[in-house]
């Protein structure tokens, strides 16, 4: 239940029922402000606490009454949670959250935008001959141009299918594919800015091998970061739920590294 009614869209619903009543989807769907289909995935996620009557209005059940009632007024205070916490305030700093809240909201032109991105990278990365592998950039100058630009292409796309699947096998998130997709290609953005450092400062890299190591880090670091705050928003995930998932893939694609024809 308390998955269930942490997500404010989901308050809102509850909120609009048990002030209204019995709503038509259309009315629930401009209350609410969101597309046909996450309202659809909220409803589905609402479960026995919501119903539909024989003119398919919806309203809360019994159960949806007593736990709007219970978690309004009770000692839990799902619907009216406390302010965040000092530590909660940071995470959603350093992950951007009104960022990706905003990139959510806007997915008509922010999805668009982002995959210009992802082609702009491409040709960073065939300019600068960095070898993309997921989260890791590799100087591999022997790598032809084509396998740069449809590895480049691929990478997030496979980032985003895997936590996706993991999402919903480990946590039964399903839904919102494209708030997903959206945060993933915008926590490529680090990964895209350092291949145009490294354009940029090729011969102070050259000269000290060491420093684009630590920089690269850093901004892959950033990247998974906001990574981990895309799956969190976009699924309703705990920080520790989405750094698990992200983090085994992180450690999958340390492991692909030590593959010849991949990383080695």
């Amino acid at each position: 239940m308390y998955y269930r009614l942490q997500h404010p869209i989901r308050k809102r619903i509850m909120e609009i029922l048990g002030e209204e009543g019995k709503v038509r989807f259309t009315y629930l769907k401009e209350a609410v402000n969101v597309g046909v289909g996450k309202l659809y995935y909220h409803l589905d996620i609402l479960g026995n606490l919501v119903s539909q009557d024989e003119y398919k209005r919806y309203m809360l059940t019994s159960e949806g009454e007593r736990a709007l009632k219970l978690l309004k007024f009770g000692d839990r205070g799902v619907v009216y949670p406390q302010p965040p916490s000092g530590f909660n305030r940071v995470l959603e700093l350093v992950t951007a959250k009104p960022v990706q809240q905003l990139l959510s909201r806007t997915t008509a032109v922010s999805l668009p935008a982002l995959f210009l991105v992802v082609i702009f990278a491409s040709v960073l990365n065939v300019q600068a001959r960095l070898d993309p592998l997921f989260l890791f950039l590799l100087d591999r100058p022997e790598v032809s141009q084509t396998i740069i630009l449809v590895k480049t292409g691929l990478s997030p796309l496979v980032i985003f299918a895997f936590c996706d699947f993991a999402s919903t096998l480990l946590y039964r998130r399903a839904g919102n594919h494209i708030d997903l997709l959206v945060g993933t290609l915008f926590a490529q953005i680090p990964l895209v800015a350092f291949s145009l450092m490294w354009i940029i400062f090729r011969e102070l890299f050259s000269a000290s091998p060491i420093i684009p190591h630590i920089v690269f880090f850093l901004f892959q670091g950033l990247s998974i970061i906001l990574l981990i705050g895309a799956l969190a928003y976009s699924k309703s995930l705990k920080f520790t739920q989405a750094s698990l998932i992200v983090l085994a893939f992180t450690y999958i694609n340390i492991a692909l590294l030590n593959i010849p024809f991949l990383g080695g």
